[in-house]
């Protein structure tokens, strides 16, 4: 341990019973909170004063740590410059036209040209131009050229298949424009169709949005309100410098942590942020100067979004290369500068210590999301896979990973504000499924073998598991060699087995059952798009605890005498979703029914027609106004309507032709529309709202008819809500998040943990072996009787109301007992507690007295009845 670290892992257990956090010298309690403020303010347009508010809320939630994502790319920023000049450039006469309206058009005989004026060329720049293309007539090719004495020289070319966002690095023409004397004024750049060019292309110059030497990432925020589901983007220089970093981001975001009175957890989102590289969290110098994974042909991995889903986000993703060793030292070197900024910073604030670790990395898992599954074969690969012999991919890549990874955290470490390093894995476990660990092993094998500068491993855990396997993985797996345990992501949903699992949020018994695990807590989120937050978002930029808000429920219609379903959505941040299944059909496939929105501003699948695997074959979908049909990657409008109006809708599917009718209020308005998903059978369908949707849906019936391929027969399959199933039809699946108040429990729950916090932080857990920290019930049984030892002596604990039990032994002579729930402690018989009150321990581990503490008598025990969250101090 470096004696000038503010933080580290005390693994030594000299001083404590457990690998301990320690900051400043004195053991912390760790209870993390991720805040993703990237996310607010770039998905949900969030001001800074709104989430400035969000610190102190998790404050007075009980959490003691900011979990803060920071972006290459903020604190080295992309400048955007719009051109001065643009318009249409005549190809034979050389003769420009300039054009204040949008957009330009492209022809055989014509191109767009772009003039930026107020840039000034530096050799250390990277400097990309982007480009919308707004209509294209069919595939085609665009030369994008330079003006060179009046010659167009070609600089690169792009294919272009639909509308959207294209770029080219015009680094090198600049720079010999620079060498040559010429400034941004002479400069003009020609965008222009290929020989043999087939048709028109329209380029968006977007006159309204101007930017000279604007931050890219806030041009791209002020563009998101004028896309409306649109593609846009106006031709931009994006001026990318390698030496420069803007730190008021960073800034910002450590004093909004200090005033509100928590430490701060740094997650650095760099080359690699989700087994991805995007473009937008990245400077643009870095995805155009280092090396790309490539496949064996020696092609770049690299993913476009698509437009239909593109909202004001990354454009084009990548993998990096791991084995690029130029790339490690540059990153290393970046985060070294950010924590030598963070040491300045602390300083000038009377060192508050404000920073207390940093995940160098987030979920960067094996690279499969897109679709390579294999080794790069770029120089750097090929010479390391070369060297260390390797056969099997998956093992070089754990092996490169694992000392990538200890290469960015000496970046931290070498800095003159050495923090603890974490890494995270996202491990998706099912029942049944072992977790997995990928890099732990190898990042052990490192710490043995000369040293790691990455201090643990953690676990992101979601979808359905088992407490059980998840205590086995944080006592086990995860805690190998020196390796500190911590859920480092969950939003403890769907939490249990698939043969009896809850679908409810249990977020305060997962907080317990971790420290009862003998590990550490990150919940995932605060608030956010995500789905997995803790709060939802009100009215005003409020928070809204995640209450009875959004549900999808069969019951009577509002002013109506039936049935029907109801999907409500009053809060943003959760989805709603009701699924009904029945048996596979094939032939022709008719879903009748009748829909009635609450307001036209929003977007629902009303309904989705499904496979039997679940998957979406088609969704009608009212957006906004318009009711459309999307299959796939295609979308086919088909009507407007109207807020509090009733649909009654005809949906015909035809599996021998895959095809598909529409019919609205007995109104034939699509007829065999081709589907471009290929399907079988119909298995189901499903009515959606998103997490972004407010409003309600009312579905007054629903009935599946089906010919059958074979005989021609028509069968009804479902008549009407509340039926009794018929024709093997499952139940209805109603999914919703937010049918309960979990805020107030988790807060309570929180808080009744600080009041033990020292104990906590250093006392080994009876599940790890520990004699002085004793968790009774931690699977939260509805009635448990339960008996344990502490310190020698056995206690039981009673709750018939899901209580979870901790005891505490801090000396021969001192015990501390607390409770989640209304429970009671029985004593043993050859232990008397001469003194007992509530309170709890302060930040110097102190104990301050609230109250005295009554007991009573029972078969020659004493017996202590503890409130709700008490927590009880005894002394014999």
């Amino acid at each position: 341990m470096d004696t000038k670290a503010i933080s580290w892992v005390d693994s030594s257990y000299r001083l404590y019973e457990k690998k301990t956090l320690i900051v400043d010298g004195v053991p912390f309690f760790y209870n993390a909170v991720q805040i993703r403020r990237e996310k607010l303010r770039n998905d949900w347009l969030w001001p800074h004063d709104a989430i400035k508010n969000l610190y102190k809320a998790a404050k007075a939630d009980g959490f003691t740590v900011a979990s803060v994502p920071i972006w290459w790319s903020e604190i080295q920023p992309d400048l955007a410059y719009t051109p001065h000049d643009a318009g249409t450039y005549e190809l034979t006469s050389g003769k420009m036209f300039s054009q204040k309206d949008s957009p330009s058009t492209v022809t055989s005989d014509t191109a767009v040209y772009l003039r930026f004026g107020s840039y000034a060329y530096s050799p250390e720049h990277t400097v990309i131009l982007r480009f919308c293309v707004q209509a294209v007539s069919e595939p085609c090719t665009l030369d994008i050229c330079g003006l060179d004495q009046g010659e167009p020289v070609i600089v690169d070319s792009v294919q272009v298949d639909e509308p959207h966002i294209y770029e080219v690095n015009v680094t090198s023409f600049l720079r010999e424009a620079a060498d040559q004397g010429r400034t941004a004024e002479d400069v003009v750049f020609l965008i222009k169709g290929s020989p043999g060019f087939p048709g028109l292309a329209a380029v968006d110059l977007m006159p309204g949005l101007k930017a000279e030497g604007q931050v890219y990432l806030d041009l791209m925020l002020a563009l998101k309100p004028l896309l409306r589901g649109s593609i846009a983007h106006p031709p931009v220089l994006r001026v990318s410098r390698s030496n420069v970093y803007d730190w008021s981001i960073l800034d910002e975001a450590i004093q909004d942590v200090q005033e509100a009175g928590m430490k701060m957890e740094l997650l650095w989102f760099g080359s690699d942020g989700t087994n991805l590289s995007a473009d937008n969290r990245i400077p643009a110098y870095v995805l155009y100067n280092y090396q790309n994974t490539v496949t064996a042909d020696g092609q770049s991995v690299v993913r476009k979004t698509p437009a239909a889903q593109w909202k004001g986000g990354e454009v084009y993703t990548y993998y990096l290369d791991k084995c690029d060793l130029d790339l490690r030292e540059k990153e290393k070197n970046v985060l070294k500068d950010l924590f030598d900024h963070i040491a300045e910073l602390d300083r000038r604030h009377g060192c508050p210590r404000t920073v207390v670790g940093c995940q160098v990395n987030n979920e960067t898992n094996v690279p499969t999301r897109l679709g390579h599954r294999d080794r790069s074969y770029s120089h750097w690969a090929t010479i390391e896979w070369e060297r260390r012999e390797h056969s099997d991919w998956l093992d070089f890549y754990h092996a490169i990973r694992a000392e990538w990874l200890s290469d960015l955290a000496a970046g931290v470490k070498e800095s003159d504000y050495s923090v603890w390093t974490r890494a995270n894995n996202a491990e998706f476990v099912q029942y049944g499924q072992p977790f997995k660990a990928h890099g732990l092993v190898e990042n052990e094998i490192l710490r043995q073998f000369g040293g790691t500068n990455l201090d643990f491993y953690g676990v992101d855990m979601y979808r359905y598991s088992e407490l059980g396997e998840i205590g086995q993985a944080l006592l086990g797996i995860y805690n190998q060699g020196d390796n500190l345990p911590m859920i480092m992501e969950t939003d403890w949903t769907v939490t249990g087995s698939r043969r009896g699992g809850s679908q409810a949020k249990i977020l305060d018994y997962g907080i317990l059952f971790t420290y009862a695990a003998n590990a550490c807590h990150n919940l995932y989120d605060l608030i956010g798009p995500d789905g997995h937050n803790f709060y939802v978002a009100g009215p005003n930029y409020s928070v809204v605890p995640g209450t009875v808000v959004n549900s999808a429920a069969i019951q009577r219609l509002s002013g109506m005498g039936e049935r029907g379903l109801v999907l409500t959505k009053l809060v943003q941040g959760t989805p709603a979703r009701a699924v009904r299944a029945f048996c596979p059909v094939d032939g022709q496939v008719t879903i009748e029914t009748k829909v009635r929105l609450a307001n036209t501003l929003h977007t629902w699948q009303a309904p989705a027609v499904l496979d039997t695997e679940g998957d979406q074959i088609l969704a009608l979908c009212f957006d906004q106004g318009k009711i459309k049909i999307t299959s796939g990657r295609c979308e086919c409008l088909a009507g407007e309507y109207e807020a509090e109006t009733w649909y009654e809708l005809r949906i015909i599917l035809d599996s021998g032709n895959q095809a598909c009718s529409l019919e609205i209020n007995d109104q034939r308005v699509l007829d065999n529309l081709p589907i471009p998903r290929p399907f079988a059978v119909v298995g189901g369908v499903e009515w959606f709202a998103g997490s972004g949707t407010l409003g309600i849906m009312d579905v007054s019936y629903l009935r599946v008819m089906c010919s059958a391929a074979q005989s021609g027969s028509e069968a009804v399959l479902d008549e009407q809500f509340g039926q009794l199933d018929d024709g093997g039809l499952a139940s209805w699946q109603l999914d919703f998040r937010g049918e309960y108040s979990w805020v107030e429990d988790v807060r309570k729950t929180n808080q009744m943990l600080l009041k033990i916090w020292h104990d906590l932080a250093t006392k080994a857990a009876d599940s790890a072996g520990g004699r002085n920290l004793v968790f009774f019930n931690q699977h939260a049984a509805e009635k448990a009787t339960v008996g344990k030892l502490v310190n020698g002596y056995l206690f039981y604990y009673q709750t018939e109301n899901k209580g979870v039990g901790i005891a505490v032994c801090r000396g021969d002579h001192e015990y501390v007992l607390a409770s989640k729930t209304a429970s009671r402690f029985i004593l043993p018989l050859n232990f008397r507690a001469e003194s007992a009150t509530a309170g709890c321990y302060d930040e110097n581990n102190q104990w301050v007295a609230e109250k005295e503490k009554n007991y009573r008598w029972e078969n020659g025990r004493q017996v202590f009845d503890l409130e709700p969250y008490e927590v009880v101090r005894l002394t014999t």
